[in-house]
C-alpha cells in the first residue's frame, strides 16, 4: 500500500498495521539491544522505532524527528565504541613484541627482587637466631652472677674456716726443714696442697718431705721450699679476703646489676631481631606473590590470541556498521523514495 493509501486509511488502520516486531525494523532492534542504555529505555525505543521510521523524513513530525535523532545519536555512539575497541586490539597487537620483552624484563627483575628478599629473610633468621643465644648466655650469667653473690656468706664461713687450717700446719713445714716428717703428716700437707699447687709440685713434695734433709737433693730442698712459699701465699690471700669482705659483697651486687642489665639489653636486641625477621618474611611474601603475578601474566601472553581480538572487533565494527548502514537509509528516506526502506 502506498504513503497515500495508508493516510487515507485513518490512524487506526495505520496503527494496526505497525507492530515493534515487524521484522522489516529487524536492523534497529539489533542496534537498539546493543547501545548502552537501560532495559526500560530499549524497550521504549523500540516500540517507538517503527512510528518514527515509517514516515519518510520529509514528512515526520518533530517528535518522531527526535525519536531518530535520538537513536541515531546511540547509534553513532554504538559505533564509535566498536571503532576505539578495534583501535584498541589493534594497538596491542602492534605494541605485542615489545609488551612480550617488556613483561619478559618485569619477570627477571621480579624474580631477581625476590631472591635478594630471600637473602634478606636468610641473613635476618640467622640474626634472630643469634641473639636468642646471646639472650640464653646473658640469662646463665646473670643466674651465675646471682648464685655467687647469694653464697658470700657460706664463702666468707669458708674462708674462716680454712684459714686456720693451713696456719696450723705451718710449724709442720718448718720442722720439715730440720728433718724428714712421717707419712701421716706429710699426708696432711699434700692434702691442702693439692687445691693450691700444680700437680707436678704436689707429686715432688711427698717424696721430698718424707727424706731426711741430708739425703735430698737441690731439687727436694727447692720443692719444701716452694711448699712452705705456697701455704703462706695461700694464708697471705685468704686474710687479703677475710679484710675485703664488705667490698667483696659490693663487687657481687654490682656484677648482678651488670649482669640484668645485660639480659635487658639482649632481650631488646632479640625483640628487635625477631621484628626485623617478621618484616623480612613479609616482604619474601609480597614479593613472591608480584612474581608469581608477573610469570601468569606473562604466560598469558598469546599472540594468536591477540590476532582473533583484532578479527572479532573488525568483525564486529562491520556488522554494527552494515546495521547503522540500514537504519540510515530508512531515517533519511523522503516520501518518494520510502518504497525502497
Amino acid at each position: 500500500m502506498s504513503k497515500r493509501g495508508l493516510a487515507a486509511a485513518g490512524p487506526a488502520s495505520k496503527a494496526a498495521k505497525l507492530s515493534v516486531e515487524d521484522p522489516k525494523f529487524s536492523p534497529v532492534y539489533r542496534l537498539i539491544d546493543q547501545v548502552d542504555l537501560p532495559v526500560s529505555v530499549k524497550k521504549m525505543l523500540s516500540a517507538m522505532a517503527p512510528f518514527a521510521l515509517k514516515n519518510g523524513s520529509d514528512t515526520r513530525h518533530k517528535f518522531q524527528t527526535q525519536i531518530v535523532d535520538m537513536m541515531s545519536e546511540q547509534f553513532s555512539g554504538l559505533e564509535d565504541s566498536h571503532k576505539k575497541q578495534l583501535e584498541t586490539c589493534q594497538k596491542k597487537l602492534d605494541n605485542f613484541a615489545a609488551e612480550k620483552l617488556s613483561m619478559e624484563a618485569a619477570v627477571a627483575e621480579a624474580a631477581r627482587q625476590e631472591q635478594e628478599k630471600k637473602t634478606n629473610d636468610t641473613e635476618a633468621k640467622s640474626q634472630w637466631g643469634q641473639q636468642q643465644k646471646h639472650l640464653e648466655e646473658a640469662h646463665l650469667k646473670l643466674k651465675d652472677a646471682q648464685q655467687h653473690r647469694d653464697n658470700l656468706e657460706q664463702d666468707k664461713t669458708n674462708i674462716l674456716k680454712e684459714k686456720p687450717s693451713y696456719e696450723e700446719l705451718i710449724g709442720t713445714i718448718t720442722e720439715s726443714k730440720t728433718q724428714a716428717l712421717s707419712l701421716g703428716k706429710a699426708e696432711q700437707i699434700i692434702t691442702l696442697l693439692k687445691p693450691i699447687g700444680p700437680k707436678a709440685l704436689v707429686d715432688a713434695a711427698i717424696i721430698a718431705l718424707t727424706t731426711k734433709p741430708e739425703e735430698r737433693s737441690s731439687f727436694s730442698c727447692q720443692t719444701v721450699d716452694f711448699v712452705d712459699s705456697s701455704f703462706n701465699s695461700h694464708i697471705k690471700s685468704l686474710e687479703e679476703k677475710i679484710s675485703s669482705f664488705d667490698t667483696e659483697a659490693e663487687n657481687r651486687i654490682a656484677a648482678c646489676k651488670l649482669a640484668e642489665e645485660a639480659v635487658s639489653t639482649a632481650e631488646q636486641a632479640s625483640k628487635d631481631s625477631m621484628t626485623e625477621y617478621i618484616k623480612t618474611q613479609n616482604e619474601l611474601l609480597e614479593f613472591a606473590e608480584k612474581h608469581n603475578d608477573l610469570k601468569k601474566q606473562l604466560a598469558k601472553l598469546d599472540e594468536d590470541s591477540v590476532k582473533q581480538q583484532v578479527h572479532d572487533a573488525e568483525v564486529q565494527l562491520q556488522n554494527v556498521q552494515k546495521l547503522v548502514e540500514v537504519f540510515g537509509k530508512c531515517a533519511t528516506l523522503n516520501v518518494q523514495a520510502e518504497q525502497q526502506c
